[in-house]
């Protein structure tokens, strides 16, 4: 079907990915509108409409609202399609499939969200969060044309400084369209009807209430953003030869920043209609987009054109040294397996509370968590230094390059597991912050410093850090342990040996050569095969019996079923053929596996409760 579509070809991808992005911009600018006109619980119910498939027909609210939603659902088609398109196309291990991946994520939190907002009558968070997952889903739009861009074999790529520039200007473009959703949801609006100051403050400390810090605080994001904007357009446009799409692009997101910015103060100093609030946001939106693009091209994409035999990079001094000290900080932390743990923290929290629980207490859960997460890895990393110096998958991190001083990393590590610790105790309870205290302790002292190196079974015991963030989720929602949260706790449990023995698989010879003595090394690939068989039908059994314990319905158990089903699928081609793409695939699914198991329990609590 794709094929006889055409959807293989890179100009239809791209002409598609453009569709989506139009079609993704203007539903965000629709959902202004509904902000602006207070229509959020035109309809107060989800999916249905006062009870009815259709909106009353008196109630403008709720056909403003019933409209947003039925443009949402043909808009969310568009953007899967194209999601869709660019995974056929370039693969899952491409960048453009792994944007396409993230794609179809945002698309089915856009929906948790949405539904959250208005069953939980639309606290501010929740709608921030809305609009902050709908402009991600923007970008990877954005992400998916430009990539599908034509590129010469001699294009060139920036200089470190200028992608740095780009870069950071276009999360504060984010940054600042999160922080005007919350200003809107907060009914933050009119607390400044100055500009560009708030009375004669630029943060007014008498206030009443905070809505004025909060306006402000938005204003200068915003100034942060359109600084970095107009220097990177200054500088862009200097190199304009060298870089043509970039300079135009950057032309266009700084003069749509100051277009921005006098719409904002249109709607500050004026009684403005809803119709110029939502040109504020389509401004913001397409801003978004033109500094994101140029940021691409002049990194990830490569936009330049290189003049004779000019080498693909421009020449460039190194990173200051604070900046690379700092971003090798953050890489010692291992940001992408804290992301996974989250993940099955919030998830939890979810559950226990049969909802969402206070903004405080999930911020404080999540942050307390992530920092106890990467004051772990940090540590892990520092130990094994010597290790992954051998390891070719590992060599080049900061610690074995010597970037570092592992005083330093003590002293960051420790500093994250105090803080996380305080924000666990004081922001959710005790009991939370033993329980991370526990993960922490199991995590560097039992398997870092102790099984790692010593015994075959050292990711079966160690893999009991990684299943405790859904019990520190479960005390944050519930206050207390039960059956449910033990379950969850074994389904992490249980996960991650076939996780990581997969891995172990592929990586045999780096684990050989580092001595590191993981199943395949110490007892043979045949016998790891086997153990990943046997846990992958006990996380089958598990998974499933989740659902009549904590009276989850069909779409958590549907979804533990199927993906359940393609694990042990994946661990008996495994078994039998035994090659290395085949464990490379199974550790790859793994990963995707625990991500929709965990989010499908969202969806359950939120859709069908």
């Amino acid at each position: 079907m794709i094929d006889r579509l055409g959807l293989r070809r890179p100009a239809h991808v791209r002409a598609l990915s453009l569709t989506a992005l139009v079609v993704a911009t203007l539903l965000a600018t629709q959902g202004a509108i509904v902000r602006a006109t207070d229509s959020g619980l035109g309809c107060p119910d989800w999916p249905l409409c006062h009870g009815a498939l259709t909106p009353p027909q008196a109630d403008v609210k709720a056909i403003i609202e019933y409209t947003h939603r039925v443009l949402a659902a043909a808009g969310g088609l568009v953007i899967l399609a194209a999601a869709i398109a660019a995974l056929m196309r370039s693969g899952v291990r491409s960048l453009a499939g792994r944007v396409g991946i993230a794609a179809i994520l945002l698309l089915d939190a856009q929906v948790l969200l949405g539904a959250g907002a208005v069953r939980y009558e639309l606290p501010a968070w929740i709608v921030t969060a809305h609009l902050t997952a709908a402009t991600l889903l923007i970008g990877t739009m954005a992400t998916l044309a430009v990539l599908a861009q034509p590129r010469g074999p001699d294009a060139l790529t920036a200089s470190a400084e200028l992608r740095w520039v780009t870069g950071l200007t276009a999360a504060a473009a984010l940054m600042s369209i999160a922080a005007g959703g919350y200003v809107a949801s907060s009914y933050s609006g009119a607390a400044c009807p100055e500009w560009p100051l708030c009375g004669s403050a630029i943060l007014p400390r008498d206030a009443p209430t905070e809505h004025p810090t909060i306006h402000m605080l938005h204003r200068l994001v915003v100034a942060v953003a359109a600084y970095g904007a107009l220097h990177g357009a200054t500088r862009l446009w200097r190199e304009r030869r060298r870089f043509p799409r970039a300079a135009r692009l950057a032309l266009a997101g700084a003069l749509g920043m100051t277009a921005q910015i006098g719409v904002g103060a249109l709607n500050a100093l004026t009684a403005v209609p809803p119709v110029t609030t939502a040109v504020h946001a389509f401004l913001a939106q397409w801003v978004w987009v033109a500094l994101l693009a140029t940021w691409l091209d002049v990194s990830v994409h490569g936009g330049g054109v290189a003049a004779g035999s000019e080498p693909r990079t421009t020449p460039s001094e190194p990173l200051p040294r604070s900046v690379q000290r700092a971003i090798d900080l953050f890489r010692v932390t291992k940001p992408r397996v804290i992301l996974e743990l989250l993940i099955t923290t919030f998830a939890a929290m979810v559950l226990a509370a049969r909802g969402f629980p206070s903004g405080s207490v999930i911020a404080a859960t999540l942050g307390g968590g992530a920092l106890c997460g990467g004051a772990a890895a940090a540590f892990n990393s520092l130990y094994d230094r010597d290790i992954d110096r051998i390891m070719q998958r590992t060599r080049g991190r900061p610690l074995p390059c010597d970037r570092l001083d592992p005083r330093l990393v003590v002293g960051w590590a420790s500093s994250l597991l105090a803080l996380s610790l305080l924000i666990l105790g004081f922001g959710v309870s005790g009991l939370a912050a033993g329980l991370a205290g526990t993960a922490f302790a199991i995590y560097v002292g039992v398997y870092t410093l102790g099984l790692k190196r010593r015994s075959a079974q050292n990711i079966v015991i160690g893999g009991a850090a990684g299943a405790i963030p859904p019990l520190v989720g479960w005390v944050a929602g519930a206050g207390a342990l039960d059956l449910s949260a033990v379950i969850l706790f074994l389904i992490v449990f249980v996960w991650t040996p076939p996780h990581f023995w997969a891995l172990a698989l592929v990586r045999r010879g780096d684990y050989t050569r580092a001595g590191v003595p993981m199943l395949p090394v110490v007892r043979g690939e045949p016998v790891a095969r086997r153990y990943i068989m046997v846990y992958s039908v006990f996380l089958l059994a598990l998974t499933v019996v989740l659902a009549p314990v904590n009276q989850l319905g069909w779409i958590y158990l549907v979804a533990a079923v199927v993906l359940g089903a393609v694990f042990l699928l994946r661990a008996w081609a495994l078994l039998r053929a035994g090659t290395s793409v085949l464990a490379q695939r199974l550790f790859r699914y793994s990963i995707t596996y625990l991500t929709v198991l965990f989010t499908a329990m969202v969806a359950d609590v939120l859709l069908l409760r």
